[in-house]
Order: structure tokens, then sequence, then C-alpha cells
């Protein structure tokens, strides 16, 4: 939904972009999302049976452009040789996609995502998308994800991927 079509009960929608932009810049939004999964967490609610799925988004026509020096826009053949890496934005069969790969708890509820052009592969990212999984607190009942740095679900996902006799 563009923020201009927001219903206006929410207040104006440039002000809830500016906040919501200013918000994510400073890192609210992943703060807001350690503290609920931690809370879930500690409160023995996070289902470890984790889902992966990935989903594409095509990138508008104007976000897809990036300024040369002349002032022009840079053609789309060449966008792929001028986006920064982390602007996600990949090239497949001719449009520039952007793919969200998501890890979810039995529940449903987001755990871990990470964005990549969307000609990136879902069993590419797996080991990397479970690697972004940070849960706050103790593993109830030995379950759930090891801590950075432990050998774990990534770090197997990874040796299975390398040694096809695993």
């Amino acid at each position: 939904m563009p923020w201009r079509d927001l219903p206006e009960r929410f207040g104006n929608w440039n002000t809830i972009y500016k906040n919501f932009d200013r918000w994510s810049k400073a890192g609210v939004w992943a703060r807001v999302l350690d503290q609920v999964q931690a809370m879930a967490h500690q409160g023995g609610d996070v289902d470890w049976i984790a889902s992966t799925d990935s989903t594409i988004v095509r990138v508008h026509q104007h976000g897809a452009t990036l300024p040369r020096d002349t002032g022009d826009t840079v053609e789309l053949q060449e966008v792929r040789r001028y986006e920064p890496a982390d602007h996600a934005v990949g090239r497949s069969r001719g449009r520039l996609p952007t793919k969200t790969h998501l890890v979810a708890d039995g529940k449903g509820r987001a755990l871990a995502s990470v964005l990549t052009g969307g000609q990136v592969a879902d069993t590419t990212m797996l080991p990397d998308t479970l690697d972004e999984i940070r849960v706050a607190g103790p593993a109830a009942g030995g379950q759930g994800l090891p801590v950075k740095g432990e050998p774990g679900v990534a770090a197997r996902a990874r040796h299975r991927h390398d040694d096809p006799g695993t």
C-alpha cells in the first residue's frame, strides 16, 4: 500500500512515513522484534519447528534507476553494474526483482529474514537465513537454535550441502 493511501484516521501519511523511516534507520523496529521474540521464547511460546519460504516483489521502474554523473538515469541494462549490493535488486527474466527469504516458527511468526536479488535461489540462502535467527533467552527444554558461534542448524545444513554423502 502506498504511504499516501493510508487511512486518514492514522494521521498525515508524510508524518507516518518520516517516523517509520527514522525509526527504521535508528534500529527501533529490529529492537522491537528482538524484544517480542525474547518475551515469547522466555514464556515458552516459540515453536521451534521452523519453516522457510521466500517471495518476490518487483522493483518499481523509478526505484531501479540511479543517477549518472551527468544527471541522467541509468538504463535498466546497466542497473546491475551500478546498483549497490545492499539494495538487493536482482535481474530475472528481464525484470528487477527483490526476494525476501524468511524463517518462521511453527506458529507462523517471523524469526529472521534476508533480502537478496530476485534471481538468488532459496536453497542457497537457507544457511544464511538460519544464521540470522537471534532469539534472546535460554533454550526451553533443550530446544531452540544455538547462539551465534555454536554449531547448529545452519552449520549442519552447510555440512550436508558441502558433503553429498551426509
